[in-house]
């Protein structure tokens, strides 16, 4: 016995509308997961970057005040210089300013352009160089000999550093006539 005139038909679980709906509601949860997941990978990205600026910056900064030292040292170095050298118009008639000029410049004359110079200490009858050269052979060659012929006794002393180079102490001195001859 029937108590319909038509025939059943199997309903499904959702029907068409409901299934669209699902499908587009998913679509979007998945897009908006993947923008989460881009914006998050972009943002630990930018973080990163941060820090390596940062950390760019402090070298930078350091860097800045190690310069500002040297050139707080060479200010003094300078003013100690103006200080020797500085009033060669009240001491012309003894010439003593002028002579020590005219023997620095006659001693960075000397200085060849492969070795640097890192310190020159100039003193009454003595003179010491720090620096670094290439070889010791063009020191001893271009420097070294005619320092032998200014000072009575000339010693150096050489380091060689990683990459090659040497690094040099240079200490020159004059033994003044008097002594000189006492001990002949």
């Amino acid at each position: 016995m029937r108590y319909s005139l038509i025939k059943p038909k199997i309903k499904p679980v959702f029907n068409l509308f409901t299934r669209i709906w699902i499908y587009f509601t998913s679509i979007s949860v998945a897009l908006i997961f993947v923008v989460f997941i881009v914006v998050v990978f972009k943002s630990y990205y930018a973080s990163v970057q941060l820090d390596n600026k940062k950390e760019e910056l402090a070298q930078i900064i350091a860097q800045i005040n190690a310069n500002k030292l040297k050139y707080q040292e060479l200010v003094r170095q300078n003013d100690k210089a103006e200080l020797i050298l500085g009033d060669l118009e009240q001491e012309q008639e003894n010439g003593k300013n002028k002579v020590l000029l005219k023997s620095i410049q006659n001693l960075f004359t000397l200085v060849p352009k492969n070795v640097s110079l890192d310190e020159v200490l100039m003193e009454d009858r003595s003179l010491i160089l720090r620096g670094i050269t290439p070889t010791k052979e063009m020191f001893a060659l271009l420097l070294e000999a005619p320092l032998r012929s200014i000072f009575s006794n000339s010693q150096t002393s050489y380091y060689q550093l990683e990459n090659g180079w040497y690094r040099f102490v240079s200490v020159n001195i004059t033994i003044p006539e008097e002594m000189y001859e006492q001990k002949r």
